[in-house]
């Protein structure tokens, strides 16, 4: 098996391959944890089912605005993290047994062969974890703010604020939905650009 993308989700993706005994090779243009690519937040309760909760670094129970008049305090329903991204990445890779890993940059995709800088890789099945880029889709790239629904969910309550990612769904989803969240409102996709 072929993960391409060695952040959250490929990491995610290719211990849980190899610890149902597959042959995985992980590919990415960087080594694992070496460069950021997010913003290192998640609801506390994602971190805490998926036993990642050492790489924890701060945990936040509420939204505090600060202006040059007051300062003002909301309180969420459910407290959100942020992480230690080499950390987690570490502890995402020390679950993938005996997966393999190799720095290359994926530059596209001509049907089961993955097209890489270093060479063409095939594979019965290839995981894209490469993010928004979308570098192995048949369509064309697509760039913020273009891509707006590409990588996160933004749920919005019936008369208020946007609500943020559902603390209700067992792992985070990367397209937009219209089912409810939590029951009480739809999924649309996000107006901001990623980070």
């Amino acid at each position: 098996m072929l993960v391409c993308g060695a952040s959250f989700a490929g990491l995610a993706v290719a211990a849980e391959l190899a610890g149902a005994g597959a042959s995985v090779l992980v590919v990415d243009r960087y080594e694992i944890g070496e460069r950021q690519t997010s913003a290192c937040g998640i609801p506390t309760q994602w971190l805490r089912a998926m036993d990642l909760g050492t790489s924890e670094r701060q945990r936040f129970d509420e939204l505090v605005v600060h202006t040059p008049w007051r300062t003002a305090r909301w309180p969420l329903p459910w407290s959100f993290s942020t992480f230690d991204y080499r950390e987690l990445c570490a502890l995402l890779w020390s679950r993938a047994g005996e997966a393999e890993f190799e720095t290359a940059t994926v530059t596209g995709r001509r049907g089961d062969t993955v097209i890489t800088d270093r060479g063409e890789l095939t594979a019965p099945l290839i995981v894209d974890a490469l993010g928004w880029r979308r570098v192995l889709s048949n369509a064309p790239p697509i760039q913020p703010p273009n891509a707006s629904a590409s990588t996160s969910w933004s749920f919005t309550r019936p008369g208020g604020p946007p609500a943020g990612p559902c603390p209700g769904r067992s792992r985070p989803s990367t397209t937009a939905s219209s089912a409810p969240c939590c029951g009480n409102a739809p999924a649309r996709p996000s107006s901001r650009p990623p980070p």
